[in-house]
């Protein structure tokens, strides 16, 4: 699970593998600036050629209206956080800490 976990996020380009043995994995980006909103949509995205296909079935319809309204509310939840900063307490509205 993990290696596959892995697999995915360097071949979305999240990381890259090192030559050493055992490997290690670097981010290939800052991970200052990549949100989780990022990752979560780039790995979600990386087997979806059937939803994203014209959908023939009633069935596929409401799989494809239930994704987009998942990442709608990821988006809402993970807005702008970033590895960096995914541990602060969340606000709420009235900026008192969750």
């Amino acid at each position: 699970m993990i290696e596959d976990s892995l697999l995915a996020l360097e071949k979305i380009g999240h990381i890259s593998r090192t030559t050493d043995e055992p490997p290690c994995y670097l981010p290939t980006k800052s991970v200052a600036s990549c949100t989780l909103f990022d990752v979560w949509k780039a790995l979600r995205s990386y087997n979806a050629d059937t939803l994203k296909s014209a959908a023939a079935t009633n069935d596929q319809l409401l799989v494809k209206d239930f994704y987009e309204r998942l990442d709608e509310t990821i988006a809402k939840e993970l807005g702008n956080k970033t590895f960096t900063n995914s541990s602060e307490q969340p606000e709420n509205s009235r900026g008192e800490v969750k």
